[in-house]
């Protein structure tokens, strides 16, 4: 179930190469996870994004753990952008097992938005419009 209309739900697949010497995926992993919902989340909302061009770059991120994910997790990712700002926007991320609905972890990432010059500039108003400032 997605946290609300202007979520995006992505399911993710485990590796052997995401794993660590304990047979959990590392927690640098996690936040590939987290760009891969974010990239599903810009797919999902049709959002102008041109993948040949640098559009922002990440200034923060967080990550909470709740549970280790292993091998054989079934996974499935939520991401929604939280808030915005002048330049930037705080995306929420969550996976989840979408068999139970076990929480593995939950977290946030800001992106700041660039201009062509490559330097700080206003963001779209469409994440604006997308925002869910009360999660």
């Amino acid at each position: 179930m997605k946290v609300h209309d202007k979520s995006s739900r992505i399911d993710l697949q485990v590796r052997y190469r995401d794993l660590d010497s304990l047979g959990h995926v590392n927690n640098a992993v996690y936040l590939s996870y987290f760009e891969m919902g974010r990239i599903n989340f810009i797919i999902d909302m049709d959002l102008d994004f041109n993948p040949e061009s640098v559009n922002f770059v990440l200034a923060h991120a967080s990550i909470d753990f709740r549970k280790s994910i292993t091998l054989f997790d079934s996974l499935a990712q939520e991401t929604w952008i939280h808030k915005v700002g002048r330049t930037s926007v705080t995306f929420r991320h969550r996976i989840v097992s979408p068999v139970d609905g076990t929480e593995f972890c939950t977290g946030e990432t800001v992106a700041v938005w660039l201009g062509p010059d490559g330097r700080k500039a206003e963001l779209p108003r469409v994440f604006r419009e997308l925002a869910h400032e009360s999660s």
